[in-house]
């Protein structure tokens, strides 16, 4: 009997799952990932969800160098592996966290436990012979009955069902992605990689292939940066009935881009002149937020035209000053 937990600390980021894993791996380790951060994390994507028939707004960013990830396919794992339960103990063994997809219908810690089969991508960090649990992370139900990202103890038996069962076509790894962190990492911060970001979110697009973060729009075309206001804006969904999970993304990117800014400023790249329109967008975002989500809970008269009108003011302040940072970057 062995019990092994590899760390995990609280991640600063974490709208989606996969968010989530990495920064909670990051946030676990020794070395200063800010600035890799604040030169990356600008770009949104308007992409097709995990169930096909919704759409999501996640953030796309290049591959994070503190963290190595290697492919395992599921045809392989099933071929070379008869035990799976045996199989993620080994790769934890080896100080690697297993991120995977699997069946909520099966775990018990899900809101679809026994009443839904639908597809989800927690990651594995450790397990307990004892217990017989492994130690899963992901969005799950609080003691409040809530969802909220947090590692929760889940049998072995629980896990492995969940995998197995997994219709092929759920599983858009293919298998498991297996993590590790990476020691010694020099990162340092990456202007010209923010430059090229600034001129993709303008222009809504994506220059960089090579990213880490998931890719769930295969089939669909995604939308890029400043575009995306305008899909929400004209949606025929209205805000009262748009998943409140939108407006959570866009409040995190506004922190996120306020921060960045801030980190500008302080280490001499650009003027402090710029703080207090990203200041305004950062608290227009968070009102959004925050209307949603009461009208999620009580709901309310129309909230429709308070939402797009908050968000056209965050696409035009948004628009100018990040053009003006810009052209201060470029000097």
């Amino acid at each position: 009997m062995s019990i092994n937990i590899l760390p995990l600390g609280k991640p600063i980021v974490a709208p989606w799952s996969y968010n989530g894993h990495i920064f909670s791996i990051l946030s676990a380790g020794s070395q200063n990932y800010i600035p890799w951060l604040n030169s990356n994390f600008l770009t949104l994507e308007l992409a097709q969800g995990l169930n096909g028939d919704d759409t999501i707004i996640t953030f796309k960013y290049i591959s994070c160098p503190f963290i190595s990830d290697q492919k395992i396919n599921r045809k392989s794992i099933t071929y070379w592996h008869k035990d799976i339960i045996e199989f993620f103990k080994e790769c934890i063994d080896l100080n690697y966290y297993i991120y995977l997809f699997v069946d909520q219908f099966f775990i018990s810690c899900y809101p679809n436990y026994n009443k839904n089969h639908v597809a989800h991508d927690p990651m594995i960090s450790g397990y307990d012979d004892l217990k017989g649990v492994f130690f899963l992370s992901d969005f799950t139900l609080a003691e409040d009955s809530s969802l909220r990202y947090q590692t929760t103890e889940i049998p072995y038996n629980e896990v492995e069902q969940a995998y197995l069962n997994l219709p092929t076509e759920w599983d858009h790894s293919n298998g498991i992605t297996l993590f590790q962190y990476c020691n010694n990492v020099n990162e340092p911060f990456n202007k010209e990689l923010v430059k090229v970001e600034l001129k993709d979110y303008l222009n809504s697009r994506f220059s960089y292939k090579p990213y880490l973060s998931l890719s769930l729009s295969h089939n669909v075309k995604s939308k890029y940066g400043l575009e995306i206001y305008d899909s929400i804006i004209n949606s025929s969904i209205s805000m009262e009935e748009m998943d409140f999970r939108f407006f959570h993304v866009i409040e995190i990117h506004k922190s996120l881009m306020f921060n960045k800014i801030k980190f500008l400023i302080e280490n001499g790249y650009i003027s402090d002149k710029h703080h207090e329109n990203f200041k305004k967008i950062k608290l227009k975002s968070e009102l959004i937020r925050n209307i949603s989500l009461k009208n999620s809970i009580k709901p309310r008269d129309s909230i429709s035209s308070k939402i797009r009108n908050l968000l056209s003011d965050i696409q035009e302040i948004e628009k100018e000053s990040l053009r003006k940072v810009l052209l201060e970057l470029e000097r």
